[in-house]
């Protein structure tokens, strides 16, 4: 079951909306359970350090306005979303 979140940044007006699993934690059992750990269920889990580096980014867009920007280990994917809308 996924919820809906909405992460506020400094530097942007609007709140950027993401889904993440409403159990972290019953995602990480899961793995647990089926002997997964090889794959790391961390994408499920909006990461302090992609807060940090979207704020960045969303006040300073002009650092990746115009290029192709990869985002790799992203979590929920918030700081490729903000370097989307960052043009």
């Amino acid at each position: 079951e996924l919820e809906e979140i909405r992460v506020a940044l400094k530097g942007r007006t609007e709140p950027i909306a993401l889904y993440q699993p409403v159990d972290v934690d019953a995602v990480l059992d899961q793995y647990v359970e089926a002997e997964s750990l090889g794959s790391d269920p961390y994408w499920a889990r909006l990461w302090p350090a992609a807060v940090a580096l979207s704020e960045e980014v969303s006040k300073h867009p002009e650092i990746v306005r115009g290029l192709h920007v990869g985002v790799l280990g992203c979590g929920l994917g918030l700081e490729g979303l903000a370097a989307a809308l960052a043009g």
